[in-house]
């Protein structure tokens, strides 16, 4: 199939003796180029072939002299091919002139121009054509043949930086194949081809999501990130999440000493305890602090009942703390102020405890008559005084009742010879 156009030839076929000039690969396309043979004294025309994995396009120029064509350079959407022209004159070659010819990537052209002058050399730098003249003058083409400025990376961005190129490349002194960079970084990118050497010092700065720098949170976070990440010090994972009570500081690292601190805070939360709390109950206190201390001894995770007064220091990261402080009061259960029993009674209290004068344990069991006063203590001092009484004692009875006690008795009867005489009256 062909397709003529002006001067230009679209031909899906292969029965052509070509002579390739140079090729480039971009985004899975090869572009090549050079000459289609046909008579070295009179006729020969450039060619430009499109190759993909599913298609093959080749293009052939004829301005009805010997064409040939010398680079390509590559945009968005397709490429420029660059033909010179020539006159045969006396078996010898004439420089007649320059051709672009603007394709997209079907091989369709665009754009033609024509030049007098002859290029002495080429660069494809972010898909512009730049090109020197054989006087010295410089020129930059986009994809429609345009004049523009020739782009440059750089400067500080975020996120991907992208940059295409024909040549050899190297990025931080290291040889690159192609140029896309994401991670947080600071960047030399030099590049050398036709045009000389080009150099663009690059900053990727990190976007972080998960936090505001200098935000207080009340619960955990959740923070991403590209680059080398530290947490407070320690290796940080990307989307770990953070719980821990605290100012935190987290560190993105990378390429070229870069380096950037984000400063956070995360709120000292305490469950079961709150700052003037007064209470009876015995509980556990559970916190995102890194540790606590109550009355200046470590907490260890253990049951609060003890009565008294309580100073808590739970300590975060990086020096932030809270303290509060509550009390355990204390209470007595099993008994009340002023009750009779009429038999084994006994209670539970939660402090020091007097019983008729002297200390006794947090559980007494009262198992003999008569009247109790109890004294509950708090910090030292008397908190609380109540009594009750033990009407009758089981303890007797049971003693009086009990086989082994008859036993033990009898046994020492017979072996004194006590004689218990019963007189009647």
């Amino acid at each position: 199939m062909v397709f003529i156009i002006g001067f230009r030839y679209v031909i899906n076929q292969d029965n052509m003796i070509l002579t390739e000039k140079g090729d480039y690969t971009y985004a899975g396309t090869r572009y090549s180029y050079g000459i289609v043979e046909k008579s070295i004294q009179t006729d020969s025309d450039g060619y430009l072939r499109i190759e993909t994995p599913e298609k093959k396009v080749i293009v052939t120029f004829d301005d009805g002299g010997w064409e040939r064509a010398v680079y390509v350079s590559v945009f968005d959407g397709g490429v420029i091919a660059v033909y010179e022209r020539y006159l045969v004159s006396d078996m010898s070659l004439v420089f007649k002139g320059t051709t672009l010819v603007s394709y997209d990537n079907d091989g369709t052209p665009k754009i033609r121009k024509d030049y007098s002058k002859m290029f002495s050399a080429y660069a494809n730098r972010n898909f512009l054509l730049l090109a020197k003249w054989t006087t010295g003058e410089e020129i930059c083409l986009d994809g429609n043949l345009a004049a523009c400025e020739e782009t440059d990376l750089t400067g500080v961005h975020t996120g991907t930086v992208a940059y295409q190129f024909q040549g050899q490349a190297t990025i931080n002194q290291e040889e690159a194949t192609s140029i896309s960079i994401s991670d947080p970084g600071n960047y030399l990118i030099e590049i050398q081809d036709g045009m000389g050497v080009k150099k663009m010092s690059v900053t990727i700065d990190a976007v972080i999501s998960g936090i505001e720098p200098g935000n207080t949170y009340e619960s955990e976070v959740m923070i991403c990130s590209p680059g080398v990440l530290t947490l407070d010090d320690e290796t940080y994972v990307s989307g770990t999440t953070v719980a821990t009570g605290g100012i935190h500081v987290l560190t993105v690292s990378g390429p070229g000493d870069y380096e950037k601190t984000y400063c956070f805070s995360i709120a000292i939360r305490m469950e079961n305890v709150y700052d003037g709390m007064e209470t009876t109950t015995p509980f556990y206190i559970s916190s995102n602090a890194v540790s606590i201390e109550i009355n200046g001894s470590e907490y260890a995770g253990e049951e609060l009942w003890f009565a008294g007064q309580y100073d808590l220091v739970a300590y975060g990261t990086n020096g932030m703390k809270e303290e509060i402080n509550f009390v355990i009061t204390p209470y007595i259960e099993g008994v009340e102020d002023g009750g009779e029993y009429e038999d084994t009674v006994e209670f539970w209290t939660n402090c020091d405890t007097y019983v008729n004068g002297e200390a006794v344990s947090n559980h007494f069991v009262a198992d003999e008559k008569g009247t109790y006063e109890i004294i509950l203590m708090a910090d030292g001092c008397e908190y609380k005084s109540l009594s009750f009484t033990v009407v009758s004692s089981s303890k007797m009875l049971s003693l009086l009742t009990n086989t082994i006690f008859w036993t033990i008795v009898l046994g020492v009867i017979s072996a004194t010879g006590i004689v218990i005489i019963y007189k009647k009256k």
